[in-house]
């Protein structure tokens, strides 16, 4: 989708944060079809923590759709600890007995990080709780796409006085800051 990918070529530079925030406020709205958007753009990315946030942003869908599996696939075999990192959550989360034999080979891996990873999705897929996973947090929950997105309150604070450099091409891309896409 044109739309998409026009977001994700200008969020491609900001930051972390900043990715987020579009994430949750714009690109939720596109539900599961930003997965192959960000399949693409994570082929073609350089950055790692670009690619890092493409994997995560797809994470909610792991469950309901196997594209987003296919990206945690790539994300396994990346150079980029962080993105490995990701790519092991978004299995975990999955919780589908299937990501095991993509996890297991992991085990042996020379960096004990992805290894450590890999060992805690598999424990999360096996017990069928994405929490252990992330053993610190007394619980990992994944909200749902917010279907009154963008919300003025959060365009206001996250988009036009935390991110004003984007205002203008999102106006450009959307039309609107304050309301959803249409075609």
């Amino acid at each position: 989708m044109q739309v998409i990918n026009r977001i994700l070529d200008l969020i491609e530079s900001t930051t972390p944060a900043k990715r987020s925030a579009i994430r949750e406020i714009y690109l939720a709205q596109f539900g599961a079809e930003l997965i192959p958007c960000c399949a693409a753009k994570y082929l073609q990315q350089p950055a790692a923590d670009y690619r890092a946030d493409l994997v995560r942003f797809v994470l909610r869908y792991a469950r309901a759709d196997d594209r987003a599996l296919r990206l945690a696939r790539s994300a396994l075999q990346d150079r980029s600890r962080t993105v490995r990192h990701n790519g092991c959550a978004l299995f975990a989360y999955s919780l589908k007995r299937s990501a095991l034999e993509e996890l297991r080979p992991l085990l042996s891996q020379k960096d004990s990080a992805t290894a450590g990873d890999a060992q805690r999705a598999i424990d999360a897929i096996t017990s069928g709780n994405q929490n252990r996973f992330y053993p610190a947090y007394s619980s990992w929950g994944v909200p749902p796409d917010d279907p009154d997105q963008p919300k003025r309150d959060s365009v206001d604070q996250a988009i036009v006085a935390g991110a004003p450099e984007l205002v203008a091409a999102l106006r450009e891309i959307l039309g609107d800051l304050y309301q959803r896409w249409r075609p």
